[in-house]
């Protein structure tokens, strides 16, 4: 069957909080477009949460049974007061969308009851279903939970907890560049295999490359056995690891890699993030109704296991 990409990115540059996720859309829209996939893209200003719910009933509705559907989202993710009673912690999670001046607050986000409602309403019961979050507060944002996914086979990953914060590089998200670093190892391996296998294999990654305390998550309806759908070439390789053989080739800076982006001190060579990347103040920023959301981290890189093919 085809594969359906929908896929959603914000740098947030209008805002005092800005990311590097519109590298983690391109990063992901290249690996779609090596398996053949039909790639819809919303970035930055555009993804405005009417923008991604037409596209998602406009992509949903040309999924048939035998085919995939999948929404990758890199930005901000937020918790937000449980409106229905739904949620064991009393909050729920959602995606930080922007509205139509590129500003972000808890009037333009994507809440996870209603991600749920939009995509279960858009996508046919027998489509296969993969749902990638590399954001805060992320591992139920799917709200797979819910009674309406029943009868669906949909997994949804995710860079943390729905407690924790996601690691942003400076040059895209962590959660993204161990997905894609997992990806390149399976591919060289074997010729297909299960979004199961992609998970455990982004654990070991995450766990051999970056230096960082969120848990890659997972939630599965009915189980993790899905093909994965986005299979390169062998001969991929993933973006990260392209430019750190590419910095060691060719004498590049070390100062434009994000091996060397630290979450609160300097890297051992003494490099500090490039200026306008540092985050400053709190962590937390608050939204009125009593939602907060959390700034993407930063986490250190350890090259010598990626270049030794971690």
């Amino acid at each position: 069957g085809a594969v359906h990409v929908v896929i959603c990115a914000l740098d947030y540059q209008k805002t005092q909080f800005p990311l590097t996720c519109s590298l983690d859309g391109r990063n992901m829209s290249e690996l779609a477009q090596l398996c053949g996939a039909n790639i819809h893209t919303l970035l930055n200003d555009d993804a405005t949460v009417a923008n991604v719910s037409s596209l998602v009933r406009q992509v949903g509705s040309r999924c048939g049974p035998a085919d995939f559907f999948v929404f990758y989202y890199a930005g901000h993710g937020a918790n937000l007061p449980d409106q229905d009673g739904d949620e064991d912690d009393g909050q729920d999670e959602a995606f930080c969308l922007v509205d139509e001046n590129g500003k972000t607050s808890p009037d333009s986000w994507l809440r996870d009851d209603d991600f749920a409602t939009l995509v279960t309403s858009s996508v046919h019961a027998e489509t296969r279903i993969l749902i990638l979050a590399d954001c805060c507060h992320s591992g139920t944002v799917a709200d797979l939970g819910r009674p309406l996914w029943s009868g669906y086979h949909v997994v949804s990953m995710s860079g943390c907890r729905d407690q924790q914060t996601s690691g942003d590089t400076g040059q895209g998200g962590i959660f993204t560049h161990s997905l894609l670093l997992a990806v390149e190892g399976l591919s060289g391996r074997q010729q297909a295999y299960s979004v199961g296998e992609v998970y455990r294999e982004t654990l070991q990654v995450k766990a051999s490359v970056f230096s960082c305390t969120q848990d890659i998550s997972i939630q599965c309806v009915p189980d993790d056995a899905l093909s994965w759908p986005l299979v390169p070439p062998a001969s991929y390789v993933a973006p990260l690891k392209r430019a750190v053989v590419a910095s060691a080739a060719g004498g590049q800076s070390e100062e434009r890699l994000p091996t060397l982006l630290q979450s609160e001190s300097p890297s051992k060579s003494g490099h500090k993030a490039p200026a306008g990347r540092e985050l400053a103040g709190p962590d937390v920023v608050s939204g009125k109704g009593g939602c907060c959301f959390w700034r993407r981290t930063r986490s250190s890189l350890d090259k010598r296991a990626l270049a030794g093919g971690a």
